[in-house]
Formats: C-alpha cells, structure tokens, sequence
C-alpha cells in the first residue's frame, strides 16, 4: 500500500509504504502531521461514505424540502411566494425524484429568490435549503458525490481551508492498497477536485491521537462539534478538527461497550499496558466517567500524569476495537509527555501491535523512541514492514519525505546534532576564563 502526496501545505512530495508500521521523522513544522491528516482524511472518508449511503439521502432531502417550506411559509408568508412552491410538500418532493423536472424547478426558485423583496440572510437560508436538496438527491445510488461530499468536509477541517500549498497551483493525493482498492483526488483553490475512487474492501476506519491531554478536557470537549457540523448547530460550540472530535466520541462511547466487553477478552491484555502504568481505564457508572483505577482507587483523568494518559489512551481504543487489523492507527508523537524508559516501552507496545496485525503509523523526533522501535522491530522479526522516511526542507522551503529505512544512522546524526553542539563543556568554560 502507498500514499502519494503533491503539494499540500509544507509538503512538495512524499510517497509513503504503508505495509505495517511506518514512521515518519523530522523537526518541528516540518509537515509530519500533514501526512497523518492526509492519510485520515482519506480513510474517514470511505468510512463516512458508507454510513451514509445506508442512510437514504432522499430522506435527508426530505428534512432540507421542510425546512425550505419552513423559511418561505414560516410566521408569515413572503410577499409573492404564494405560488413558487406546490402547496402539498409531497409534490415537492415528487418533482425532485426526477432529475431534469428537479434541476428546472430549483433553478427557476433559485432565480425568483432574487427578484423577491427579502433580507439578505432570508436570501442565504432560502439558497442553501436548495443546494442542501441538490446533494442529498445527487447522492442518491452515486456513492462517489457522496465521497467527494466527504472529502471536501474532512479536507477543510483538517486544514482549515488551507490545504493547497501556496508554491503551486495543484495538489493531488492519491492512496493505492493495491489488492483492495485506489482512491486519489485533486484540489486547487482548497477546493476537492476529480475524485477517482475503486473499492475492493478499503479500511472500515481510522484513529488520528494528536495527545492524551485530550483525556482531561472531555466533558469540554464532548460538547465541540467538527467543522461541518458548526452551520446547524444552535449557540455557540468550539469548533474542532474532525479527528479530534473523532477520538472524543470513541473515548466516550466507551461507556457503551462496558456492557458488552465481558464476551470479549480485552485487546489491550496481550499488550501488558496494565502492567506499565499499574492500572487501568475503565467507565465509572457512578461518576458517568472514564477514571483510572489503581488499587481499588478511581482517579479521574485530570490527575493522572500525561504518560499514563498515553497508555490509557490505547488501552481504550484497543478495548473497544477501534483500531484492529482492518482499523488503522496514526499517532503524532507519542513521546510527548513520555519519560525516556517509557518512550521505549511505548516504541515496544507499537511493535507488538503491528505484529498483531494493525497498521500504524507514527511522527516522531525522539531517538530513544526511533531506537526502540528498530530493537524490537528485529526482536519480533517484522523489520521488513516497517518504513522510515525522514522529512527534508529544500531551498524553496518545501518539504519532502525521504525514505531511510536502509539509512537509519543519517536520521540519528540529525537527531544528535543540536545536542553535539553543546557537549563541550570544558569549551565553554575555557572560553570563559
């Protein structure tokens, strides 16, 4: 499996095996993240796409055919609407089950809306039922409106409309699981553009963990909506990148699976999490919370340290299966927050995880975590599916990822040099005296 990447912010090109564990390396602001949110993009896409085409898109458009009847016969009737719209909703919604009666009635209402005396934001919301109605009955039977609808959505909040970089005209993605499917994509202008798509199984989903300080803002957190959800959500919400409420809602659904987990053996036991941070997270009925328990203690979140946090984190998300063979993982520095003995035992449950089949893919700049990972990479024997690329700033500020996995010793090198410059001591002092 690859992704393949052009010109999305800081990144001029990478091409990137995803064929167990792949980690990329690099400095600060130098577009590592940038991959992970590429790559989950892509795959909440496909997931989205088919969740919603098992929900019928006309019943949808239903809901935007009220809310349009809603805005013109609301309190009072806008003067000389009477007769744009059929005075029986199921005609309306008759019309629009054909494509060329629907797309010539919608644009003629379209066109009467600007010559009918109303307020400009009478005129936004009338506008906007019907572009609503438009997708949803474009979407009906076309998964591939539906994707592109998905992508779009996941496209701009990631990136906040700026996805494109600035050096060129063009970006183009493109991810090939080669036996399972192709997706690839352009944008210009921040705008998704030529959607190619084949499916031939596809990943059902992805997790994206930015950091486990998220465990102690949840009760915050659960009431933030993701980008697409801000127009219809009333008063004010903060606003988040869709993984971030992603990963919000599988914390919290966890709650849903206590019930549930007594006929499944835990995921996490085979990775001795519990045996790391002498504990573990669990749903608390009584306080309607996720807590840390610890000898017969239930401590919330807030109070627990960052690094227990990480381990919480993917004790959770294995305990609940939302990441597995078919489910990958990506985490941005997971050494943030992490003692050194802790990086290598985290490098080490990554391992393991990879060995037991899911993917996953990892930004970092520790070498005690890139040292870990290649020991027991060699000691679980899974060395030949693990890829390294090392992020690389050229003249025209842009980044590409180069592959070093046969090369390791140049990314060490790189890593150690700010530390090399400041070794001499004995320097220092004589330059002192």
């Amino acid at each position: 499996m690859r992704l393949q990447i052009q010109n999305i912010n800081k990144i001029k090109e990478a091409d990137i095996a995803l064929n167990g564990l792949t980690v990329i390396v690099g400095e600060n602001d130098m577009g590592k993240s940038t991959i992970g949110r590429a790559f989950f993009s892509i795959i909440k896409a496909v997931s989205n796409m088919r969740s919603l085409s098992n929900e019928s898109s006309a019943n949808k458009a239903s809901k935007h055919i009220d809310s349009l009847y809603k805005h013109f016969y609301g309190k009072k009737i806008i003067d000389g609407t009477m007769d744009l719209l059929p005075r029986v909703k199921s005609e309306m919604e008759r019309i629009c089950q054909d494509e060329a009666e629907r797309n010539a009635f919608l644009d003629h209402l379209n066109a009467k809306i600007e010559d009918i005396d109303l307020s400009p934001r009478q005129k936004s919301l009338l506008k906007e039922d019907i572009v609503n109605i438009r997708i949803c009955f474009d979407q009906v039977n076309n998964p591939a409106a539906v994707l592109k609808t998905e992508l779009a959505y996941l496209v701009e909040s990631e990136f906040m409309g700026q996805f494109c970089s600035s050096k060129s005209e063009l970006t183009y993605v493109m991810l090939d699981t080669e036996e399972e499917g192709k997706l690839s994509f352009k944008a210009k202008d921040n705008q998704v553009t030529n959607v190619s798509f084949s499916e031939r199984g596809f990943y059902e989903d992805i997790t994206y963990v930015e950091s486990p300080l998220y465990f102690h803002l949840l009760d915050s957190l659960k009431s933030s909506v993701a980008y697409r959800e801000m127009k219809r959500t009333l008063g004010y919400k903060p606003m988040v990148p869709a993984h971030v409420k992603d990963f919000v809602d599988k914390v919290l659904n966890f709650q849903n699976f206590d019930t549930q987990l007594s006929l499944f053996e835990p995921q996490s036991k085979d990775f001795h999490t519990a045996d790391i941070i002498h504990g573990t997270f669990a749903y608390d009925k009584s306080s309607r919370s996720i807590v840390y328990q610890k000898d017969g203690m239930k401590i919330k979140p807030i109070n627990v340290a960052s690094g227990i946090k990480s381990f919480g984190a993917l004790q959770l998300l294995l305990d609940g299966y939302c990441i597995s063979n078919n489910r990958p993982l990506i985490w941005d520095e997971p050494e943030n927050h992490l003692h050194p003995q802790w990086q290598v035992e985290f490098a080490k449950v990554i391992v393991q995880i990879v060995n037991s089949g899911i993917p996953v893919m990892i930004s970092t700049h520790s070498p005690y975590f890139l040292q870990a990972v290649r020991y027991y990479s060699a000691m679980y024997n899974i060395e030949k599916y693990v890829n390294y690329y090392m992020a690389e700033c050229g003249n025209d500020d842009m980044v590409t990822m180069k592959e070093v996995t046969n090369d390791l010793n140049q990314v060490f090198l790189t890593l150690a040099e700010p530390l090399n410059k400041i070794m001499n001591v004995d320097e220092v002092r004589g330059r002192m005296k």
